[in-house]
């Protein structure tokens, strides 16, 4: 299925089309950009043409937020889901524009091991399928 954005993408093949900022209230853009640093709150772009992507992701952080890269236009299938989902929780959930996403980068877990798992070899995978 087509996202929206691939949609408009194919009705005006001339434009540089990205898809970012769909998941949050418009609320969240009145505030300034400390809070909006503070809190991480995550804007996912998506685009085929990568300069603009990448514009549209420095947009993202001159007004506070943090920029995660969701690569090629056919991505903004997953994004738009995720718009979805913050609308469902800002209306049937929490009902306040204010909750948001962030995506956060933890350390991997070094001595300490929920359960005594193993650690993932995930990494070391993605970069043998890469090259």
């Amino acid at each position: 299925m087509q996202s929206l954005a691939e949609k408009l993408a194919s009705e005006v093949p001339k434009a540089r089309v990205v898809k970012a900022f769909n998941t949050m209230a418009q609320e969240i853009f009145e505030l300034a950009p400390s809070p909006l640093k503070d809190y991480q709150v995550s804007v996912f772009v998506c685009a085929d043409d990568a300069e603009a992507r990448k514009a549209v992701m420095q947009l993202a952080k001159d007004i506070g937020f943090a920029s995660v890269d969701c690569g090629e236009l056919r991505h903004a299938r997953l994004v738009e889901g995720l718009g979805d989902f913050i609308r469902f929780m800002i209306g049937g959930q929490l009902q306040n524009p204010y909750a948001t996403l962030s995506v956060n980068l933890l350390p991997p877990a070094s001595e300490q091991r929920l359960g005594g798992r193993q650690p993932s070899n995930l990494s070391s995978m993605r970069r043998a399928h890469a090259v």
